[in-house]
């Protein structure tokens, strides 16, 4: 075959592969469409959410948790005036995931179970799975054994996931430990805390940044429970301080000012809330903010935007006075490390000279 009918019949194959490929992605968004059509006619944003959710959970019985997600995606984005939160409206469908299959045989939960859909929106379907099965099985052997089966030393996806598993659990011995407060405890911070950290510290075979994700994945929930007052527990600070975090041990304050000042800047997409409260805080615990403040704006993805506004914190001539600069930059790269997607070894030209060569090593096992 002569090269220029050779050339021709390659460019044909691609043609018709990427064709192919294009028809089969038109066909499942117009069927996910197609499904959720009938939320169209609901009067009201909540019908049409819950209406949405409905569809999506006969999806997930029916067709399974790929098929499900898609519609998912695709609720958000015939519905934009919903405002569904990514991360929280994926951790429905995990919940739903759990619920249709999980409760029934726990020891079940394997890493093949979880199609790639399942790592949009900050993993929001591991946690919904995770945090309701340890809820329910309050067992140390069992989060570590479930946790380790997302274990690879050649793959960095299955440790964040290992990651959120530990985080998760965390949530999970929290909302047990609620159900079991009686009434008379109602509004004391230590009857909720101190069972479920102690069960995180006592965890089988985990090291300490395994055991450290399962202690804030409880603060996490016992703050959030305390924003909703819920259980007679309350926020003073209406979620913008440290009263919360000054409640707990002392031993503890490390860990919840992590925790709170992530939330804080997650929510306002800002670091200039957490640097404005945490002003006053002691030289490890203002670390401690930093840290957090660089895990929030980064929480739904290390991207050109976040690592910006995460290198711009870290220049700022107050973290160089109180010396977090360090700690700073450190937490970026740990955040970078995190990433399993994505070349970021051409940021690290951002970064001091100090901290260049770490950045260009996290990028690479990213």
């Amino acid at each position: 075959m002569s090269p220029l009918r050779w050339s021709i019949l390659v460019t044909v194959l691609l043609s018709f592969f990427v064709l192919s490929a294009l028809v089969s992605n038109t066909e499942s968004n117009v069927r996910e469409r197609i499904a959720l059509s009938p939320c169209l006619l609901a009067t009201s944003d909540n019908a049409k959410r819950e209406c949405a959710f409905s569809i999506i959970r006969n999806t997930l019985t029916q067709d399974g948790a790929a098929e499900a997600l898609h519609t998912f995606v695709a609720a958000n984005k015939m519905f934009p005036g919903l405002d569904i939160d990514c991360h929280a409206g994926i951790h429905r469908v995990g919940d739903m995931m759990y619920y249709s299959i999980y409760s029934a045989d726990q020891l079940d939960v394997s890493p093949d179970d979880f199609p790639p859909e399942a790592l949009m929106c900050n993993l929001g379907f591991y946690h919904g799975v995770f945090e309701h099965l340890f809820q329910d099985y309050l067992d140390p052997k069992l989060i570590s054994n479930v946790c380790h089966r997302f274990s690879s030393t050649s793959d960095r996806q299955t440790g964040v996931i290992r990651h959120t598993c530990f985080h998760a659990a965390g949530h999970g011995l929290l909302r047990a430990q609620s159900e079991k407060i009686s009434r008379k405890d109602w509004g004391n911070p230590t009857a909720f805390v101190t069972a479920p950290i102690a069960q995180c510290n006592s965890l089988p075979n985990s090291t300490e940044k395994e055991r450290f994700n399962c202690v804030t994945g409880v603060e996490s929930i016992f703050i959030q429970t305390s924003m909703l007052k819920e259980y007679g527990l309350s926020d003073p600070d209406n979620g913008n301080g440290f009263t919360i975090c000054n409640q707990l041990d002392s031993t503890l304050h490390p860990t919840c000012y992590f925790v709170r000042s992530l939330m804080m800047s997650q929510m306002s997409n800002s670091y200039l809330p957490v640097l404005r409260n945490c002003s006053s805080a002691s030289e490890p615990l203002f670390r401690e903010c930093l840290r957090g403040a660089i895990a929030g704006l980064t929480v739904n993805g290390l991207h050109e935007e976040s690592l910006n506004r995460s290198l711009s914190l870290c220049r700022r001539p107050e973290v160089l006075r109180r010396d977090g600069t360090d700690a700073c930059f450190q937490q970026v790269i740990n955040q970078i490390e995190l990433e399993y997607l994505g070349d970021y070894a051409p940021q690290c030209d951002l970064f001091p000279d100090t901290f260049r060569s770490a950045c260009r090593h996290a990028s690479l096992q990213s």
